[in-house]
């Protein structure tokens, strides 16, 4: 399991030329794991909001519309 920087990135340029058969280069690896990281820890927030709001909702009101 990668948990280095340098395994991160080498894992995720092995990841794309697999799946795409073309290699990022070490900055384009960077990038897409900046904006995956970026992507969940948005998806994150929005659950923390979204719990946070349901705690705020009276009683017996949870997932009613």
């Amino acid at each position: 399991m990668a948990n280095k920087p340098a395994d991160i990135i080498q894992a995720t340029i092995d990841f794309w030329k697999a799946y795409t058969g073309q290699t990022l280069s070490t900055q384009e690896a960077r990038e897409s794991i900046s904006n995956m990281s970026g992507f969940f820890a948005l998806l994150n927030e929005w659950e923390g909001n979204e719990r946070e709001a349901a705690s705020k909702e009276p009683a017996g009101k949870e997932g009613q519309e």
